[in-house]
This record gives C-alpha cells, sequence and structure tokens, in this order.
C-alpha cells in the first residue's frame, strides 16, 4: 500500500503537470513577453506561475495564450501573441483586440452565457472567478462555506450578494449582459457587458464593487 504522503505528493506532481505549473517559468517566457512584464512590474522568479491557455480558449484568434501570476502580489497578467511573437496584455482596460480576436457564440441560453462571461472576464480580467447568481447559491452548504473560511461574513451575506440569474438583453443588432462576480480577491463584483450581434462581439466590460475584497474567500485553484 502507498503511503499517504507519497500519494499526496504524487497527486500533486500530477496536478502541476496536467495545469502546466511550471518549476522554471523562464522556459515559457521569451526575451519580448519579459520585457512587456518587466514594464508591469512583474519580475520573473521561481514562485512566478506560468500557465499555457493557448488551448483552454479557441474562441480567442491568438497563436499563444499565458496566464502568469506574480507569486509575491498575487497580479494577474493574462498575454496573448497573434503572430507567435509579439505580446501584448489583455486584461486591461483598454484592450480592443478583443472585439476583433473573439468569435463566441450569442448568450442564448445559461451555457452559452456562462462561457461569454467565462471567456471575456479571463481575457479583461483574472480566470479566478465564480458566477454569484441563483445557482451558485443554491450550492450545498458545506461547499458555499468554502467562501467564509476566517471571514466574518455569514451564508446569508454571501447568498445575500447573488443575482438571481444572468441578465441578458437581445436587441436589434446588439446584446447586453449583467451577472455579479466573486473573484480572487474575495470581492464581489457587478458585471456588465455589452457588443454587438451577428457575429457576437464584446465591444465593452464595466466592472463595479458590490462588498469590498476581503469579505469573502477564494480559494487558490493552486
Amino acid at each position: 500500500m502507498i503511503p499517504l504522503a507519497k500519494l499526496l505528493l504524487f497527486t500533486l506532481a500530477l496536478f502541476c503537470l496536467e495545469t502546466s505549473v511550471m518549476a522554471d517559468p523562464a522556459d515559457k517566457i521569451d526575451a519580448r513577453l519579459s520585457s512587456l512584464l518587466a514594464a508591469r512590474d512583474i519580475g520573473i522568479r521561481r514562485d512566478t506561475w506560468v500557465r499555457d491557455w493557448s488551448n483552454r480558449i479557441p474562441e480567442f484568434r491568438a497563436a499563444k495564450v499565458l496566464w502568469i501570476i506574480d507569486g509575491m502580489t498575487g497580479r494577474s497578467f493574462v498575454a496573448a501573441s497573434f503572430d507567435g511573437s509579439d505580446w501584448v496584455q489583455t486584461n486591461t482596460p483598454d484592450f480592443e483586440a478583443l472585439a476583433h480576436g473573439l468569435t463566441i457564440a450569442e448568450p442564448t441560453d445559461r451555457t452559452t452565457t456562462n462561457r461569454l462571461v467565462r471567456v471575456t472576464m479571463a481575457l479583461l480580467y483574472d480566470p479566478r472567478f465564480v458566477v454569484c447568481d441563483g445557482a451558485f447559491a443554491a450550492k450545498p452548504e458545506a461547499v458555499l462555506k468554502t467562501y467564509l473560511a476566517g471571514r466574518k461574513a455569514s451564508l446569508d451575506d454571501l447568498r445575500r450578494v447573488c443575482i438571481d440569474e444572468t441578465r441578458v438583453a437581445l436587441d436589434d443588432g446588439t446584446w447586453r449582459l449583467e451577472t455579479h462576480i466573486l473573484d480572487y480577491t474575495g470581492a464581489v463584483r457587478r458585471l456588465r457587458l455589452h457588443g454587438r450581434r451577428d457575429p457576437t462581439r464584446v465591444d465593452g466590460c464595466e466592472l463595479s464593487e458590490i462588498v469590498p475584497a476581503g469579505t469573502f474567500y477564494f480559494a487558490d485553484e493552486f
């Protein structure tokens, strides 16, 4: 029988392989991307997490997509390369390339709506979040309590900041979306997206704070 400690270490090793977390992030970061990160005051160290998301977002027409987290500050940096060499940061409010590089289904049901939110926020903000809607609020108490670990907030507080369902309005030639998200800082934010139809394009993203960072707990997915 394999000892529990060895089994846990083996499981962790498999997790690192499957999620592309590397011991040395420099393996994935070339000189041009390194310069871009340096300009944003993000250093390349062994505690810098790098994930290759090139195949995780097929709706986004980029040759490479990397999600990078500064191990010291927790800051998230999403970088895309359309030609395989030059890099741009996507999680910035003025990232206009998203409107041209994203091909995604119109938000007509829960599946397509959640996918639009997931992809857009991963590129424009940070992949670490959950949608706080009625389905989330209905999860078992044992699951919801993981978002309260060490916090003064209660289950009622958590359920209170959930929206009943993501609101979508489809007008002639345009669409609008509103929902709530709980992000990696423990804050809950109101998310508003809008764009054009046929084909679906994202033209704008607005985040506003409902409760501040630290109110809830977001389990680090690493």
